[in-house]
C-alpha cells in the first residue's frame, strides 16, 4: 500500500494494523502514529462498526487491501484531518465505490474535495477500473458538494434508505490504449 500526496495532503493506507489501532481508541491510536490527532477524533461516521466492517473487508479479500481507508494528513501541519477511502477493490464491471469523513475543523476548506480527487485518479490509474461511485444523504449537502466539485454525477438512489449515489466514468479517451497499473 503507498501513500497518495497531493498538495496539500498525503494520503496514509490505514491497512489492518493502522485499523485496529484506531479501533483500540483515540489515545492508543495517536501514542503510535507519527501525526497530531485532534482531541475530537474519530470523524462522524468512523465508528467500531465502520471499523470492523473495513477490518472484515481486508480478511474477507485481501485484494481490499489495495484499496484501502487512508488517513487523511494536512502535510504542513502533520495532523491527521480525516479518513478517506475504497469501500472494496472493484467490483467485476470496474466499478469501486469510496467514502469520505472530516473532522469538523477541517471542513469546508477543500481537504474532502482534494481527497476524493485524489483517490479518484488513483482508482482511474488502473486499466480496469471504469467508474467511482459515492453515497451520501441529500441533507449532508458538503458531502454533495464535494463530489458534485470532484466532477460526480447524480445517477438516483442509493444502497441505504435515503441515502443518494453519485457516479464518475473514467473518460473514454482514457480509457483506449491506457497502461494503467494491473490489479
Amino acid at each position: 500500500m503507498k501513500r497518495i500526496p497531493t498538495k496539500r495532503l498525503c494520503l496514509v493506507p490505514a491497512g489492518i494494523e493502522l485499523t485496529e489501532l484506531m479501533l483500540a481508541g483515540r489515545s492508543k491510536f495517536a501514542d503510535n502514529l507519527e501525526f497530531i490527532v485532534p482531541d475530537n477524533w474519530p470523524p462522524d461516521f468512523l465508528d467500531e462498526n465502520a471499523l470492523l466492517h473495513v477490518l472484515r473487508g481486508y480478511e474477507i479479500n485481501p485484494e481490499n487491501l489495495k484499496f484501502p481507508l487512508y488517513l487523511i494528513v494536512i502535510k504542513e501541519e502533520k495532523v491527521v484531518a480525516g479518513v478517506a477511502g475504497y469501500k472494496s477493490a472493484p467490483d467485476e464491471t470496474g466499478e469501486v465505490e469510496v467514502g469520505y469523513s472530516v473532522l469538523e475543523q477541517y471542513r469546508r476548506n477543500g481537504i474532502a474535495t482534494e481527497a476524493v480527487n485524489a483517490l479518484v485518479d488513483n482508482a482511474f490509474s488502473f486499466r480496469n477500473i471504469a467508474s467511482v461511485t459515492a453515497e451520501t444523504l441529500p441533507v449532508l449537502t458538503a458531502s454533495v458538494g464535494v463530489l458534485l466539485k470532484c466532477g460526480f454525477v447524480f445517477e438516483g438512489e442509493g444502497s441505504e434508505p435515503g441515502a443518494i449515489k453519485y457516479r464518475i466514468q473514467k473518460e473514454e479517451s482514457s480509457k483506449e490504449g491506457s497502461e494503467g497499473q494491473s490489479l
